[in-house]
């Protein structure tokens, strides 16, 4: 009994100095994926390659982006307000359902994007006038009534349609921020003369039109007119964005004009934003993760290995799936490693 009163004393002693010792793990250097056999650093590596700022600033002159307003005699008066509705054929409610969700998601992405824009560019802070909403149908108060048709077919293998200021025609539930987006006077994006969606910058991938800079200096040069006015000054030809007084670089041009109505358009390359102050880069950008100590992330895939491809728990996120005949519609569908949906 005596040699075990003994011991305790030692053991307690022992646990805490084992406690309290530094850790050799915390001071295990980081490996990043440049030192993982194998790694294909021209697909997978999401940071830009040593010097490719310089390849960057000659690649800027060829990326391009346009915006257009209309100015026309019987909006005089409007509010610089959007109110989409769905307007559907198809009949099974779940879908319709997801369709909803989708188009408020969108919603309050872009009006992120966009308040993420006026921080890091206060300048342009009259975008904030700029109000999009989700409503059960259209509004009599002198606002842009955008209808969203959803075909008797529910989920079709068909192009969706964005038109300025008027509708969208949706397909496909996926399409829908790419759609209003278009609907609020933003072009695609180009290159050269191909139209050009993704695209590495030093800060990141730019991924669709609306979640860029380049998309939304254009957006803040078309609705400049906000500056100047709560509301729509009706038919008018003015470069409103060259009373700003910024020094900003774009062509300006009136693409149509028919007497009582016309239609303008800003056209901005990458490095005319560059040139105006306006760093190019998507909103969402590059983070990094540094794991010391043991520290564990349940969730976090840092290397994809060849087994998770295809695999419903690793390369893809699904919330919620309604089936229409032989169509199934994916809510939230995202492909992290293959190119089809799961």
């Amino acid at each position: 009994m005596a040699s075990v009163k003994f011991l305790i004393p030692i053991l307690c002693l022992s646990v805490l100095l084992v406690a309290i010792a530094p850790s050799g793990a915390s001071q295990v250097p980081w490996r990043t994926i440049d030192s993982l056999p194998t790694y294909n650093l021209v697909d997978e590596d999401p940071r830009p390659p040593k010097g490719y700022e310089k390849e960057w600033l000659e690649r800027s002159r060829h990326i391009w982006t346009e915006a257009y307003m209309y100015f026309y005699e019987d909006w005089k008066g409007r509010k610089p307000v959007f109110n989409y509705y769905l307007v559907s054929q198809c009949q099974d409610e779940e879908t319709n359902e997801i369709y909803r969700e989708t188009i408020r998601k969108s919603i309050n992405y872009i009006l992120r994007y966009r308040d993420k824009f006026v921080e890091l560019y206060p300048q342009f802070s009259y975008l904030l006038k700029l109000k999009l909403q989700f409503s059960e149908g259209p509004l009599n108060d002198n606002v842009f009534n955008i209808p969203i048709y959803i075909s008797s077919g529910c989920v079709v293998s068909a192009n969706s349609y964005g038109y300025f200021f008027e509708k969208i025609i949706l397909s496909f539930h996926m399409d829908a921020f790419h759609e209003i987006v278009h609907t609020l006077g933003s072009g695609h994006m180009v290159y050269g003369s191909n139209q050009y969606y993704a695209f590495k910058t030093p800060w990141g991938w730019v991924g669709d039109i609306g979640d860029n800079t380049l998309s939304w200096y254009a957006l803040a040069l078309a609705w400049s007119w906000l500056r100047f006015y709560d509301t729509h000054p009706g038919y008018v030809k003015e470069d409103f964005a060259s009373k700003l007084q910024m020094n900003l670089k774009y062509r300006f041009s009136v693409y149509s004009d028919w007497g009582h109505s016309a239609i303008i358009k800003y056209s901005v390359t990458a490095r005319d934003a560059e040139e105006s102050g306006i760093i190019v880069r998507p909103f969402d950008t590059f983070f990094k993760v540094e794991l010391r100590g043991g520290a564990v992330i349940s969730a976090l895939i840092l290397r994809p290995e060849e087994w998770m491809k295809g695999n419903p728990n690793f390369d893809g996120r699904g919330v919620a799936r309604a089936f229409v005949g032989d169509q199934r519609l994916c809510c939230e569908c995202m492909t992290l490693l293959t190119t089809r949906c799961p």
